[in-house]
C-alpha cells in the first residue's frame, strides 16, 4: 500500500506515516502517532512486518498479535481496519473482522483487537503483565 496519503495531491506532510506503526505508542488518540494510507475500495491494502531479531538472527515465537485500529476520534474512527488477514511466512494465521476503535481513551480493548495463538498458562500470564 501507499506508505501514507501524503501521496495524494492534497496532502504534502501529513504526520500519519507509516514509521507510526512500531513507534511504541499504539494506544493514542494523537494522530502524530496514528498512520494513515489512501483507501481503495476492492483493492488489498497491506502492511509487510519483518519479525526476525536482529541481535541474533532468530525469529521470535508469536504467541499474540496485538492490532491496535485507528482511534484518533470517534468520528474517524471508521478510518480504522475491518477486515483482516495475517499471513506469516505466506500462511494465514487469521482471517477474520476486528473490531473499531472507540475513538476515545477507555482503555487499550476499547482501541485494539487480541489474537491470541497460545493457550499456555505460563505465555498468557507474560502477556497479562
Amino acid at each position: 500500500s501507499p506508505p501514507s496519503i501524503n501521496v495524494l495531491s492534497e496532502y504534502e506532510n501529513d504526520p500519519r506515516t507509516a514509521d507510526k506503526l512500531i513507534d511504541g505508542v499504539p494506544y493514542t488518540c494523537d494522530e502524530l502517532h496514528s498512520w494513515l494510507a489512501p483507501y481503495d475500495q476492492g483493492q488489498d491494502h497491506t502492511i509487510t512486518l519483518d519479525l526476525v531479531d536482529s541481535e541474533n538472527d532468530m525469529i521470535p515465537a508469536l504467541s499474540m498479535l496485538r492490532v491496535w485500529n485507528y482511534n484518533k476520534s470517534r468520528a474517524h474512527s471508521y478510518r480504522g481496519v475491518r477486515r483482516l488477514r495475517a499471513l506469516l511466512d505466506d500462511l494465514p494465521i487469521f482471517d477474520g473482522e476486528i473490531q473499531r476503535a472507540s475513538g476515545v481513551l477507555e482503555g487499550p480493548d476499547s482501541a485494539s483487537e487480541t489474537i491470541l495463538f497460545t493457550m499456555d498458562e505460563s505465555i498468557l500470564e507474560k502477556i497479562e503483565q
